[in-house]
């Protein structure tokens, strides 16, 4: 824990295999992290 790097390794490894990653912190003080990859 600590150092605030797994999102932005998250990020890269989803852009490597052709997909996004988003993380945003939500109004209720929870938090969202969305992946999109292709099936294929």
């Amino acid at each position: 824990p600590g150092g605030g790097h797994g999102l932005l390794g998250l990020r890269e490894r989803a852009h490597h295999l052709g997909g996004t990653l988003r993380a945003a912190a939500l109004d209720d003080g929870g938090f969202r992290v969305e992946a999109r990859l292709p099936a294929e």
